[in-house]
């Protein structure tokens, strides 16, 4: 005669970027009608483990890039899962990375289409994912060209960094305030060297060294 038994069933964690383990237990029960009876622990421990579905990743990027310039797309997702990359077939960019840098696209105005797809970070494990779209642009950029009849200006081009740099820098200082975005337009422009500048999209310009 078959002793009954008994499953006890262990959760572990249950935090939402964790695996939940379960830990079962088969043990015999004590019956004493079965002659041959063995009491105690049968299986031992088997874990069977669940993996969280992420949340869709939150990504970082600047929308329109100008032509020939590198862009670079960032997705943040909680400690335990990482990111994949996928162009807009589902072929697969980039495995397990947290940042994805296009090709470089110098034809245009073009508009790409990503898919960023957060899953749980276990080897061997192919776990379902959450995945989000996103849009990059790439059009042509507003140039400037600067002359002046004066000798060894200097010129220092910002925009929301420092694009281009000079040194032997010497006042009087003109700061020129330009347009945010593509396709913009000088908006105004002063000779006070004490103004502060503008805190980005703007050039300045120094006078003669000499």
């Amino acid at each position: 005669v078959a002793s009954p038994v008994t499953r006890t069933v262990y959760p572990t964690n249950t935090l939402a970027n964790q695996a939940t383990n379960y830990f079962f237990s088969i043990t015999n029960l004590v019956d004493a009608n079965c002659v041959a009876n063995q009491p105690g622990d049968i299986l031992g421990v088997v874990t069977n483990t669940i993996y969280p579905i992420p949340a869709a990743p939150v990504i970082t990027l600047q929308s329109t890039n100008c032509l020939g310039a590198p862009a670079l797309l960032v997705a943040s997702v909680p400690v335990g899962f990482t990111v994949d990359w996928y162009d807009a077939q589902t072929n697969l960019l980039l495995r397990g990375s947290n940042a994805y840098a296009p090709a470089i696209v110098t034809n245009g105005p073009v508009t790409n289409v990503y898919l960023v797809a957060a899953r749980f970070d276990a080897p061997g494990v192919d776990c379902a994912s959450t995945n989000l779209q996103v849009s990059l642009a790439w059009q042509g950029c507003l140039a400037f060209t600067f002359s002046s009849i004066q000798t060894n200006i200097v010129l220092q081009w910002y925009g929301n960094y420092v694009l281009q740099n000079s040194t032997n820098l010497t006042p009087p200082v003109s700061w020129m305030d330009l347009t945010v975005g593509m396709g913009g337009g000088i908006l105004n422009f002063w000779t006070n060297s004490t103004a502060p500048p503008p805190t980005n999209n703007f050039f300045r310009l120094f006078g003669p060294t000499n």
